[in-house]
């Protein structure tokens, strides 16, 4: 069993609560700027604020500086571009038309699904415990998913399909991941791509912004980078063990960012199927640590996320199975 220090399980908890906060507030930064401003707008202006962002952090050593923007696996990089624009899309249309928390059920089941990815496109072997976890996400998304005839049903599935997409492009990250050291490509094509694909959509779509607008979409675009960044250090710091649990209290986070801002309060049924999705992603995270006991068969624990890849994009070496959500 690993052994933690109480420094090591501190500062784990505290990079965990900061990519907390910063997670939060971009998905309630996406809510507020979907409703004010065209979807292709700004998408454009958080990708190209993420580019720079990335850069910058770069040319700082944030990266570790390994690889650079070069990748020998040019097919696989850009799938995991298109899919990282897909899960961005998918989820922003969601946050737009569905309250915080709604959404953050959907969005649960990201690592879930992305464990069972590692079987085909990783090699690895899907245990038992994924399956099981999948069947309990799928009752926990069903209390979740609005009812036919709401209107909000076709929201339910964006959400659904950006954690699909989401899982592809996480999963894609660690296969890459296996080969070189670009934490710094990993992030740069996707916002890339994200920015080409929405400028493509510009045209005829462009209105004029506040101040406070652009102060915003800055914001969304900083805060989904920095946020990224916070959980790679958390993880990489603390074992899932202590993250996990920390990271899960987004769904307070988002309760009280939906309330005050919204003025949103969820029925009682997202509550269980928070629950219930929230339970199946400690099931998987603490069955692999289980598993990886001396005496037993090592088994793959659970995907890390795109700031897995970042692990070394903080100067840190990887000590944790992966996060949920990102």
């Amino acid at each position: 069993m690993t052994t933690i220090s109480r420094k090591q399980a501190i500062s784990g908890s505290f990079l965990a609560l900061v990519a907390v906060a910063l997670t939060a507030t971009t998905d309630m930064l996406a809510k507020v700027l979907g409703g004010e401003l065209p979807l292709a707008q700004v998408n454009f202006l958080a990708a190209v604020v993420g580019i720079v962002g990335a850069w910058a952090l770069s040319r700082a050593g944030a990266f570790g500086g390994g690889g650079g923007l070069r990748t020998a696996f040019p097919g696989a990089m850009a799938l995991r571009a298109l899919s990282a624009v897909a899960a961005a899309v998918s989820f922003f249309l969601a946050y737009k038309n569905l309250q915080l928390t709604e959404v953050f059920v959907f969005a649960s089941t990201l690592p879930i699904f992305a464990g069972l990815m590692s079987g085909p496109l990783l090699g690895e072997r899907v245990a038992p415990r994924h399956w099981l976890a999948l069947a309990a996400s799928t009752l926990g998304v069903a209390m979740a998913m609005p009812m036919p005839g709401s209107g909000d049903l076709l929201w339910g599935g964006m959400a659904l399909a950006g954690s699909l997409f989401g899982a592809l492009s996480l999963t894609l990250a660690r296969r890459i991941g296996r080969h070189e050291r670009n934490a710094a490509a990993l992030v740069f094509y996707p916002q890339l791509a994200l920015a080409l694909i929405m400028g493509l959509a510009l045209p005829g779509q462009l209105v004029p912004m506040s101040l406070p607008q652009i102060a915003l979409t800055i914001t969304f675009g900083m805060g989904f980078l920095l946020g990224k960044m916070a959980l790679a250090a958390a993880f990489s710091r603390a074992p899932a063990m202590v993250v996990t649990p920390v990271v899960n209290l987004q769904f307070f986070a988002l309760l009280a960012l939906g309330y005050v801002v919204f003025g949103d309060m969820p029925a009682h049924d997202i509550y269980i199927g928070a629950a219930i999705v929230t339970l199946a992603g400690f099931y998987v995270t603490f069955g692999a640590r289980n598993e990886a006991q001396p005496g037993a068969a090592r088994v793959p624990a659970a995907p890390r996320t795109e700031g897995g890849a970042m692990l070394r994009s903080v100067g840190l070496r990887s000590k944790a199975a992966a996060p949920p959500r990102l």
